[in-house]
């Protein structure tokens, strides 16, 4: 099973659906938004990507919380500030925030982590924890990045846009 891991598109709506056409031609099963969508029209376009389920968070940047909910894509399900899934057996946890999420780590209950709001790739191991930042959509402080995650065989690759 394969899943996306994303965050930070700030409104950037070019990048957005250069993501979303890469993710449907490698055939993800999930996704995971891990924060700062930022307005109502960016989150209608993900009703172009072909995932059972979108998970999202908000962010630190989210600013009409309302509208983004009312215009979230029928396959989303959304989570306020963390959430929690169990895919393939694996228990997974996604925030926007970093510190949230070594704390979490800290827990040793989860598989994986997800987070965002550095915008900067990085994989950490807090335990039996392993804790994913794919880096950020946007394109302002790094290259646009996000990450696979395979979870039959538990490895996960980087990519840029």
């Amino acid at each position: 099973m394969k899943i996306a891991i994303f965050s930070d598109t700030h409104d950037n709506t070019e990048n957005i659906l250069k993501l979303i056409s890469k993710l449907n031609k490698i055939k993800v099963d999930y996704a995971f938004h891990c924060g700062d969508i930022c307005s109502p029209f960016s989150i209608k376009l993900f009703e172009k990507l072909n995932v059972k389920n979108l998970f999202v968070v908000f962010g630190n940047n989210d600013g009409d919380k309302v509208n983004l909910i009312k215009n979230m894509p029928k396959n989303t399900k959304f989570f306020q500030n963390y959430g929690e899934v169990t895919l393939s057996n694996k228990k997974i946890l996604f925030t926007h925030y970093d510190f949230i999420a070594k704390a979490f780590g800290f827990l040793n209950k989860y598989d994986y982590i997800f987070f965002g709001h550095t915008h900067k790739k990085e994989v950490l191991k807090i335990r039996k924890t392993t804790l994913i930042n794919p880096g950020e959509i946007l394109g302002y402080f790094s290259k646009p990045s996000f990450c696979i995650l395979d979870l039959k065989n538990d490895k996960y690759k980087f990519y840029n846009l």
